[in-house]
């Protein structure tokens, strides 16, 4: 893992340290191209519904399952590089959005640590994963929609919304392609994430550029 790059999401000028993020890169063998000339026109955002982020690498990186996401953010903010923004990484499966057919072919996908939706244990302070691993969640847990989900860490959040501005400022992306995987999965209902206490407001709020 090597620290490669900070980047600055301030607009010329106007750089500060709030507006800036460490990147880490860890190698992630799946991926393959973009077709020719596409550029990202969406991010995406998923949440893990694991307990760890080393329980991600553990499946994106040398796990047999075919998935991986560009990016993925623990809960203390760190941002890690799994796959370069110009190839296309495999996170968002059967997909389409407003007409779009192949959504990883067009997306940047972003993966959040998270445990997502939980059932509880029976001794008031565990819950399991959709996975059914038990797990002391990190973070707040709430009723939703008849279900109790992981919120998500205020550092992360942070994080999120830098890159967020950082991505959308290189490819033009607007707010209102700023989406989920349950907005783009197919069937509907074929996922759930990043799930009820997603704050999507904030999110296009915080990672509007600046100036």
């Amino acid at each position: 893992m090597t620290l490669v790059r900070r980047w600055s999401t301030a607009t010329a000028g106007a750089s500060s340290e709030a507006d800036s993020i460490d990147i880490l890169h860890k190698a992630c063998p799946k991926f393959d191209e973009r077709p020719p000339g596409q550029r990202p026109e969406l991010i995406v955002i998923h949440f893990s519904a694991t307990r760890t982020i080393g329980e991600i690498f553990d499946i994106f990186l040398a796990g047999p399952r075919q998935v991986s996401s560009h990016y993925v953010i623990d809960d203390d903010g760190t941002v890690f590089q799994l796959v370069d923004e110009a190839k296309r990484a495999w996170h968002a499966g059967r997909s389409s959005y407003l007409g779009l057919s192949d959504v990883n072919s067009r997306s940047i996908g972003i993966e959040l640590r998270n445990g997502g939706c939980l059932t509880p244990a029976g001794d008031g302070a565990r819950f399991r994963t959709v996975t059914g691993r038990l797990y002391r969640p990190r973070n707040q847990v709430l009723a939703a929609g008849g279900h109790w989900w992981e919120s998500f860490a205020e550092a992360q959040m942070g994080a999120l919304a830098r890159l967020c501005r950082k991505i959308s400022t290189r490819y033009h992306i607007s707010p209102d392609h700023m989406v989920g995987h349950d907005q783009v999965a197919t069937p509907p209902g074929r996922k759930i994430d990043p799930g009820p206490l997603f704050h999507w407001d904030r999110l296009r709020r915080e990672s509007a550029p600046k100036g």
